[in-house]
């Protein structure tokens, strides 16, 4: 049986929107929200905050969380920083804490076939919500091969067209799976080239020749980037965020 824990990285400042993750909609942090969700799958898990403030918050919710660096560059870095901390599993699986909503089934099914196909970094790919828009360089585009291979990602609309159908396009979701073995190497690494210019970190690897095999996922992944988005998913009926309580 292999163990698999949940690791939902948390770094209080963000360039597009500050503190983002401790602000509130309907009343509760956003990282509260997803944290509620992902506790409801009985699967372990924790929160890597790099910030004490996000830490109190979490407390008040018996949400388990460990400290990590403030100096990571990316989600990917400071999962990999927990599996030093905790290496008592075969798969990491990195969740987004910005993403209030996020399916917890989906998550618990996007781990099953992880563990199965035996890869070393899975990344789920998905359609675009009504609510989002291919052109908005926040959402990251996947090109994927016809075995599910990722081949490219860019904030940039690929593939080109001159007319935007959003049931052409992917984009990268914000859930991952890494094996042991790969998390405990990526800081070894190198920072690309690409990755720097485009901003995401998928690319490190891609650039490397390291396979990232993708696994499309159904539902809306939202997130929460911009004050655009903070706006967009605070109008949503408090009732759909819902899932459970945390005692």
């Amino acid at each position: 049986m292999k163990k698999t824990l949940i690791v939902i990285p948390a770094r209080l400042n963000s360039t597009r929107l500050s503190n983002k993750l401790i602000r509130k909609i309907h009343g509760r942090e956003i990282i509260v929200w997803a944290a509620q969700r992902i506790s409801t799958l009985g699967i372990d898990f924790v929160v890597a905050i790099d910030d004490k403030k996000i830490g109190k918050i979490l407390r008040n919710y018996q949400i388990p969380y460990v400290l990590t660096d403030k100096n990571h560059v990316s989600g990917t870095s400071r999962v990999s920083q927990v599996a030093e901390i905790m290496p008592d599993f075969d798969y990491y699986c990195s969740v987004q804490g910005d993403e209030p909503l996020i399916n917890p089934l989906e998550v618990a099914r996007f781990i099953e076939k992880g563990e199965q196909l035996a890869t070393n970094y899975l990344n789920a790919v998905c359609k675009f919500s009504k609510l989002e828009n291919p052109r908005d360089t926040a959402n990251v585009k996947a090109i994927v091969s016809s075995t599910g291979r990722l081949i490219y990602a860019s904030r940039a609309i690929v593939p080109f067209s001159d007319a935007i159908n959003k049931a052409d396009y992917l984009q990268i979701c914000g859930l991952y799976l890494f094996s042991k073995e790969f998390i405990l190497n990526y800081k070894n690494l190198p920072f690309s080239k690409l990755e720097k210019k485009e901003k995401i970190e998928q690319l490190r690897c891609l650039e490397l020749d390291i396979e990232v095999q993708t696994l499309e996922i159904d539902g809306e992944m939202l997130s929460v980037d911009t004050p655009a988005d903070l706006k967009k998913i605070s109008a949503i009926p408090s009732h759909v965020f819902t899932l459970g309580t945390l005692h």
